[in-house]
C-alpha cells in the first residue's frame, strides 16, 4: 500500500496536470507549490533524522534558516 505521502504526491500531480490542461494556471501553481513543499518537508525530515542529537543552539540556527532570517 502506498504511503500517505505518496498518495498525496500522486494527487497533486493529477491536480497539476488537470488544471494545466484546462487553463487553470493559478490552481496548477498552487498544487506545484504544495508538491515542492511536500518534497522539501520529506527531505528535511529524513536529513534531520539522520543527525546525531542537536543542541538547542543548532536547532535554533536551522529554524532561522527556514524562517529566512
Amino acid at each position: 500500500m502506498a504511503s500517505q505521502i505518496e498518495q498525496r504526491r500522486k494527487s497533486l500531480g493529477g491536480q497539476i496536470a488537470q488544471n494545466t490542461r484546462w487553463g487553470h494556471h493559478e490552481k496548477a501553481q498552487e498544487a506545484r507549490r504544495e508538491l515542492h513543499f511536500l518534497n522539501a518537508e520529506e527531505y528535511i525530515k529524513n536529513l534531520v533524522d539522520s543527525f546525531p542529537p542537536l543542541t538547542p543552539e543548532q536547532r535554533d540556527r536551522l529554524a532561522d534558516l527556514l524562517r529566512g532570517a
